[in-house]
């Protein structure tokens, strides 16, 4: 009961930074590397880390979606992990190349993870998600 009590202590103290729009509480590790994105995404709160990604994405600073932990996992990496499709789509959808190709310390990508976790609606999602942004990146340079 008392962890519990905890955690939605602190659902209500991320809710409240997020309305005020500061955004540098958000991007605090831990001793672990990890920020509260990367709790909220290992803890299984969905709606909590949705609301984070969607704040950050309004705010146009997505460092903290990039954000590494101690072992080089981005809240996406972590989510693969987790297989929580919804969130990964999101962060996919939203991320950009260096996201969606950042390595880990073990020297997995996201898609690395999806693939060895046999995440095959992710793999997918990914896959298609590259495609679109490497043909972006050709249309902007003039080639």
């Amino acid at each position: 009961a008392m962890l519990q009590n905890r955690t939605e202590i602190a659902k209500l103290l991320i809710k409240k930074v997020i309305e005020k729009g500061d955004l540098e509480l958000l991007k605090a590790k831990d001793h672990h590397g990890n920020t509260p994105l990367h709790y909220a995404i290992t803890g299984g709160h969905t709606e909590l880390a949705k609301l984070l990604i969607k704040k950050v994405i309004e705010k146009g600073d997505l460092e903290l979606l990039k954000a590494k932990n101690n072992n080089g996992n981005t809240p996406l990496h972590l989510d693969i992990y987790g297989n929580h499709t919804e969130i990964a789509e999101l962060l996919i959808e939203k991320g950009d190349l260096e996201l969606l190709k950042t390595k880990n310390n073990a020297g997995n990508t996201p898609l690395h993870l999806a693939i060895y976790g046999n995440h095959t609606e992710i793999v997918d999602f990914i896959d298609a998600r590259i495609v679109v942004l490497e043909r972006e990146d050709i249309s902007n340079s003039g080639l």
